[in-house]
């Protein structure tokens, strides 16, 4: 059971800066707390979140702090991008527990964030139900990049799966609180260059290797974060195993990557993708968001159209040529009777002419006659009609036995073990978030 929220600022019940009804607290972090109110006039429903900057913390880091929230209030506003959430209003004010605070009302999403979505739905996902369902992510991410913006906090906490129509579920993304405004010339390095901020915070479970090293973050650390997450969806498993920080600092630059096969689930093409977001060093993953969403998204195209051809029945090929013997035979039925015929003819002949040689041979009379006379010409003896039942038996009989063609090993339909697929993870059917606070999450830098 989650633990009650703690109304910090005492703002149930009241109007806070003159045009926002506060309901209840719905979820508190580290650094400020997340109200459920109702903006007057418009009555739309809102979550306002309140800085709350402890007296105990150094003053240096109370203003690093302020200027985060007040710079991601700006960078939600300029990039307006659909998959963000948007921002409503910002200010600074007085609360009746008597602490002046920064505020951000941003707009309401009912869903929940991944984290909580993936405890509700267990399975792991197939790439392509997992690109489906990042793209949005993906899609946000690449507009910030392309600004100059990196996010630096990306986790499933911070990704919203937000209820649309017929049950769909769409991702947005949130918490800029500790979002880095890059240089033009900034480019990833070797992960060893030193950031000279004191103000490093981070998710220790889903770092990059620079953020726990202290050297200089941007895009970059944004792909490797998408990659521990996209991994997550695939396996079911955290990036790392421990939970305390010097074991996950270890795990985040260990060389031994945590890529899917460490888990050993088969992900096909997108194994060797995932190992180049995961890269130790910055300058060896993919530059933004949008050129490793390409690399996915060409490896389940490759995929799909690998799997639908060997789905496909192999063709059996037409059979090669008879033996010599068979195409000797192959001649037309009309030609084969009359090839019959002749041979009975000659067989009736022959035997014919070897009965007359086995008859004994007779003296001739010793008799004088007269010449006989010239013969007449005659007609040629008939021909030996051959038994009709043989012509018919001939023509009529099966034909021998065609070999099969040679070569022809697989069975019509069989498959070749080349042509196996690699398993993957079984495909699984979305569920419907449970309403939740679209802002359960808080930075916890």
């Amino acid at each position: 059971m989650a633990a009650a929220v703690t109304d910090l600022f005492a703002l149930t019940g009241t109007l806070f800066a003159d045009r926002f009804v506060v309901e209840s607290p719905i979820a508190e972090g580290g650094f400020g707390v997340v109200y459920r109110a109702r903006q007057q006039g418009l009555g739309r429903a809102v979550a306002l979140k309140v800085l709350k900057l402890s007296d105990e913390l150094p003053q240096r880091t109370r203003m690093a702090l302020f200027d985060s929230f007040r710079r991601e209030a700006r960078v939600i506003a300029e990039l307006g991008h659909p998959a963000i959430v948007q921002v409503i209003d910002f200010g600074v004010s007085d609360t009746p527990s008597g602490i002046t605070a920064p505020w951000m009302a941003l707009e309401w999403l009912d869903g929940d964030a991944l984290d909580a979505w993936l405890v509700a739905r267990p399975q792991r996902m197939t790439p392509a139900e997992t690109l489906d369902l990042l793209r949005p992510a993906f899609e946000a991410l690449h507009e910030a990049h392309a600004r100059g913006v990196a996010h630096r906090d990306l986790k499933p906490a911070n990704l919203m799966c937000v209820r649309g129509l017929a049950g769909t579920v769409r991702v947005k993304v949130l918490d800029f609180g500790i979002a880095r405004i890059m240089q033009p010339e900034e480019v990833a390095g070797s992960g060893e260059t030193k950031t000279q901020s004191t103000f490093n915070p981070y998710s220790p479970m889903y770092a990059a290797p620079e953020q726990v090293s202290r050297a200089r973050t941007g895009p970059w650390t944004d792909v490797h974060a998408l990659g521990l997450i996209t991994t997550e969806l695939l396996t079911g498993e955290t990036p790392y195993a421990g939970d305390d920080l010097t074991t996950l600092a270890g795990a985040a630059l260990s060389p031994v990557r945590p890529t899917p096969a460490l888990w050993r689930v088969e992900v096909g093409p997108w194994e060797p993708v995932l190992g180049r977001a995961l890269a130790l060093r910055p300058a060896e993953r993919f530059p933004d968001a949008g050129a490793l969403y390409d690399a996915l998204h060409a490896a389940v195209a490759a995929a799909t159209r690998a799997n639908a051809t060997e789905a496909t029945t192999d063709p059996e090929p037409p059979p090669g040529p008879p033996p010599a013997a068979l195409q000797r035979s192959a001649v037309p039925a009309p030609v084969m009777a009359a090839l019959v015929v002749l041979g009975v003819m000659a067989a009736g002949v022959s035997w014919r002419f070897a009965t007359r040689s086995e008859r004994p041979a007779t003296t001739a009379p010793d008799v004088t006659t007269a010449p006989a006379p010239p013969a007449t010409p005659t007609a040629p003896p008939a021909p030996i009609a051959a038994p009709a039942a043989a012509v018919v038996a001939a023509v009529t009989s099966p034909a021998p036995p065609v070999a099969p063609a040679r070569g022809h090993h697989l069975a019509r339909g069989a498959r070749s073990p080349r042509e196996s697929t690699p398993p993957t993870a079984p495909a699984t059917t979305a569920a419907t978030p449970t309403t939740h606070d679209p802002h359960a999450s808080v930075p916890t830098e």
